[in-house]
């Protein structure tokens, strides 16, 4: 399975609604707690946690605003020539003095990352994200730049989300839900292994009906999220063969206050297992999540994942 690569820069570069059965809302509102979002919750075990939830919510601001077209971002380049390249060019929504939040470089990136894990929904945040010793720049992919160009490509994703709610009944329960969201994204995608921007985030399913596997779990998060089901968005390395492992995306999702597994991916494309609320027995051996799960680590910073039910 096929997870975006790290690029390094003369800088640090890292990788990086809710709808009821009756009601849909902006594409791109959870309207959902912060406190709910697994990420933003993960904080909480790092001593200076109210600095970095602060500074989280600086982030959603800053995006919620360029979400909102107030925000024009700006055009920079960037000297690569210690990776091979000669010069990069970003789309540079914002520039962040951390250092007013009292948090670290590593703090800082790491927060973004959380926060770009967080929110499938913000579909045009770039894979790279530019940090010195003083700012982070929060830099859109340079498709999306222009407003025009996100409400297209948004309405496109309420399409995509119309359709499923056509399919869902007021006195569904949780379980039917996700099972039904499930199966939507299996009938509506197909794994096509590429590097494009859309195929690692839900444009790729919902506009484009293909993607890799980051794209399968990113939508299944989002789609949760809509309906205000708990979802994260998990990454790491899977058995995709007998003795091949290789990067992968999936999700867990928490029904009746029990973590299960849901590998999308899997079951659309690879067969491996029935991926449909696994078990920790079964997903062990197969599935192996991240564990840098300090901020010093913050080029491949991820949460600790919850505990998935026996």
């Amino acid at each position: 399975m096929k997870l975006k690569k790290l690029m390094l820069t003369s800088f640090l570069v890292l990788s990086l609604s809710i709808i009821s059965c009756n009601k849909q809302e902006n594409v791109n509102n959870y309207n959902i707690p912060m406190e709910k979002l697994w990420g933003y919750n993960d904080l909480a075990r790092f001593d200076n946690y109210l600095n970095l939830r602060s500074f989280y919510g600086k982030i959603d601001s800053i995006y919620s605003s360029f979400n909102n077209g107030e925000i024009n971002p700006l055009t920079i380049t960037v000297d690569k020539s210690e990776d091979n390249y000669s010069i990069a060019t970003y789309s540079r929504i914002y520039k962040l003095e951390y250092n007013t939040f009292s948090i670290t470089k590593s703090d800082a990136a790491a927060v973004v990352k959380i926060y770009s894990l967080d929110h499938p929904n913000y579909y045009w945040i770039s894979d790279d994200i530019l940090v010195n010793d003083n700012n982070i720049a929060l830099t859109c992919d340079e498709a999306y730049d222009n407003k025009d160009v996100r409400k297209e490509t948004d309405d496109k994703i309420k399409l995509f989300v119309s359709s499923l709610k056509s399919k869902m009944n007021d006195d569904f329960t949780d379980y039917d839900i996700v099972k039904t969201i499930h199966n939507y994204i299996l009938d509506n995608a197909t794994y096509e292994e590429n590097n494009t921007f859309e195929s690692h985030n839900i444009v790729g399913i919902a506009r484009d009906g293909k993607g890799v596997c980051e794209a399968y779990a990113k939508t299944f998060q989002y789609l949760a999220y809509l309906y205000n089901i708990d979802c994260i968005l998990a990454v790491g390395n899977a058995k995709t063969a007998p003795g091949v492992i290789e990067p992968h995306a999936w999700n867990l999702v928490k029904l009746d206050n029990k973590w299960y597994g849901v590998d999308t991916t899997f079951d659309d494309s690879l067969n491996v297992i029935d991926s449909f609320l696994l078990t920790k027995e079964q997903m062990l051996d197969v599935y192996f999540p991240s564990e840098n799960n300090s901020l010093e680590d913050e080029q491949l910073y991820t949460y600790i994942l919850p505990d998935v039910c026996d």
